[in-house]
């Protein structure tokens, strides 16, 4: 007798033992499902991003700069996060030209080359990338 109440207790232990981490399995679930990290690992809501030339930057970063940036953490290339706090590209002209030849760029700013020396690589180069495209980009990266 007393072997079947040691077993019934067990076996409720265990139920309640799986309850238990149902419930929160499936809370931490649905609050996951209210905001969702995206490719570029930044946490962001379900909706849209805020305008249209930021959407359409998020279609040019996933594309052109993804596979070597990140918006949060640095990866082959530096995080992009706060890329327009960097007094460096208060003169947009001068992203411009990075961006479209770093190589060349990097011959006059002492910046760049720091930052080809910390990442151990040379940023590409995208020559007929247009400055809508890369201010397109850089609303998108800006609203994240």
């Amino acid at each position: 007798m007393n072997r079947q109440i040691s077993y019934i207790t067990t076996a409720h232990l265990i139920l309640a033992a799986i309850a238990t981490g149902y419930f929160i399995f499936s809370t931490i679930s649905t609050t996951k499902d209210r905001g969702t990290e995206d490719f570029c690992g930044t946490q962001s809501s379900v909706t849209a991003p805020v305008s249209e030339n930021a959407a359409y930057g998020k279609t040019l970063f996933l594309r052109k700069c993804a596979s070597c940036h990140n918006i949060a953490r640095d990866m082959i290339g530096p995080r992009l996060s706060s890329i327009m706090e960097n007094p460096q590209w208060s003169d947009r002209q001068q992203l411009y030209k990075w961006i479209r030849n770093p190589e060349k760029f990097m011959q006059t700013n002492a910046y760049t080359r720091e930052l080809r020396n910390k990442y151990g690589t040379m940023m590409l180069s995208f020559p007929d990338i247009t400055d809508d495209e890369i201010d397109a980009i850089v609303d998108y990266v800006s609203s994240r």
